[in-house]
C-alpha cells in the first residue's frame, strides 16, 4: 500500500513539475529576439527546475521530499499578488503530491 501512495506522489509532483514548466512557454510569443526568448524561457523554467529536484529527493526520501511539496506549496500564497484561487490552482497539485508522499512514507515506518 504504501509503494502505491508513493508512487502516486511522484507521478503527481513530476505533473506539477511539467504543469508550471508549460507557463514558461508563453515567452516565445512575445515577437523579441531568439536570445531574450531563450532567457525568458530559462528564467520561467526555474521553479520546474526546482520542483524536478524535489522530486529527486523524494525519490530517494519521501517523507523529506513529500515535505518539501507541502512548504513549497505555501510560495503561490506568499511570494505572488494573484487571486487566491490562481494561487490555490497553483498549489493543490504541491499539496496532493506532498500527501501522498508523507502518506506513504508514514505507512512504510509503521507497517
Amino acid at each position: 500500500m504504501s509503494g502505491i501512495l508513493i508512487i502516486i506522489g511522484r507521478v503527481l509532483g513530476l505533473t506539477a513539475a511539467l504543469f508550471i514548466g508549460m507557463f514558461g512557454l508563453d515567452v516565445f510569443f512575445t515577437g523579441a529576439p531568439w536570445w531574450q526568448n531563450l532567457l525568458g524561457f530559462a528564467v520561467h523554467s526555474l521553479p520546474s527546475l526546482v520542483l524536478l529536484a524535489v522530486l529527486l529527493v523524494s525519490w530517494r526520501w519521501p517523507l523529506v521530499g513529500g515535505t518539501l511539496y507541502l512548504l513549497l506549496a505555501i510560495v503561490p500564497f506568499v511570494g505572488l499578488s494573484n487571486p487566491v484561487w490562481v494561487n490555490a490552482l497553483l498549489a493543490t497539485p504541491l499539496v496532493l503530491a506532498g500527501a501522498f508522499l508523507v502518506a506513504g512514507a508514514l505507512v512504510a515506518k509503521r507497517g
